[in-house]
């Protein structure tokens, strides 16, 4: 497992390890748990960029009942 080095002062690891054990976790825990969160957000705002754009492409929208029609639901 690798190991990353993160530079804070000292209120902000204070911050940080009381809201981490609030939450029951290790602060290397949270601090993965935010990295990640943050990087799934990132990706899911690109992702909805790029749809947006193929359909600024072609904006027709369909209704639901006409997507259960057309697959036969």
């Amino acid at each position: 497992m690798a190991v990353v080095s993160v530079r804070m002062d000292d209120k902000q690891k204070e911050l940080y390890k009381k809201y981490a054990e609030l939450q029951g976790q290790t602060m290397s825990d949270f601090i993965n748990q935010i990295v990640f969160s943050y990087i799934e957000d990132e990706y899911d705002a690109a992702l909805a960029d790029k749809a947006y754009e193929e359909y600024q492409k072609d904006p027709k929208t369909y209704s639901h009942e006409e997507m259960m029609k057309k697959y036969g639901l």
